[in-house]
């Protein structure tokens, strides 16, 4: 999906993809943005899926990319796994948001990820990820077999950011972990050089925390912990909302394009 400034705003002015992933097109948000979905036509990822999703934003553009619904991680056999990649580039001037919504491993499944980032000088980038322990509602927490997800951001080719999510389900409710918790978020964000109209720290209904932490004069990093899946997604979305702000952009009706 690329990702250029038009006469009326930003367009997609290419997408290319292969089941199961599929984009639908872009739609405006005003002040020039534009918001486009990431469709999983299948019923989820499975054993031996190999995903790549690649995001650009040419200078000027302003667009947010969602994930239609909730990725499902099936089960898998013991010698088995899936794997995603997400490559982003957005360049000097340009802003793009992914919001991937929320990933439920099931039992025994093992999945893989890595997020690589590319920032010019003056872009602006946010990410935001959410994962469940499993499949709650049926019993299922930390079932699988092994969840990791590597997230590297590099502004002008160096390295500013690297985050790594690993998750064993031995180890997994350890401090700094999900801590007895349910859900989990993480994020970072790129070109927000003002502090969130939020406090650092948040504690909010149904035992969900959110914390802001600066990395430098304009990013920032996003921890989560919630047992309420709503009130998570709800509570990290005032601050995305929060940095959408500082950044001139309009808060967004989420539940229209996404899980």
């Amino acid at each position: 999906m690329r990702f250029a400034p038009g006469p009326h705003g930003t367009r997609l002015t290419e997408q290319a993809g292969r089941a199961p992933l599929r984009c639908l097109r872009s739609f405006p948000l005003g002040g020039g943005e534009a918001i486009a979905q990431v469709v999983h036509v299948g019923p989820g990822m499975m054993a031996g899926d190999r995903l790549t999703l690649t995001l650009t934003a040419e200078a000027g553009a302003q667009a947010v990319v969602v994930a239609q619904s909730a990725t499902k991680l099936h089960a898998m056999d013991d010698d088995a796994h899936a794997e995603q990649t997400v490559q982003v580039r957005v360049a000097a001037g340009a802003s793009l948001e992914w919001h991937p919504g929320l990933t439920i491993p099931f039992a025994r499944a093992a999945f893989g990820q890595r997020v690589e980032v590319d920032l010019e000088p003056g872009a602006r980038f946010v990410l935001v990820e959410r994962w469940a322990c499993g499949r709650v509602a049926r019993g299922e927490r930390h079932a699988y077999r092994r969840i990791e997800s590597q997230v590297r951001v590099r502004v002008s080719g160096r390295l500013a950011y690297a985050d790594a999510l690993v998750l064993e389900p031995d180890l997994a409710d350890l401090p700094g972990v999900f801590e007895a918790h349910a859900y989990l978020a993480a994020g970072v964000a790129f070109g927000v050089s003002a502090a969130p109209d939020v406090a650092p720290h948040e504690a909010t209904p149904f035992g969900t925390d959110v914390a802001t932490v600066p990395l430098g004069t304009d990013r920032w990093a996003l921890r989560a912990l919630g047992h309420d899946g709503v009130a998570l997604q709800r509570a990290v979305t005032r601050r995305v909302d929060a940095w959408r702000s500082h950044a001139g952009r309009a808060s967004i009706a989420w539940e229209r394009y996404g899980s």
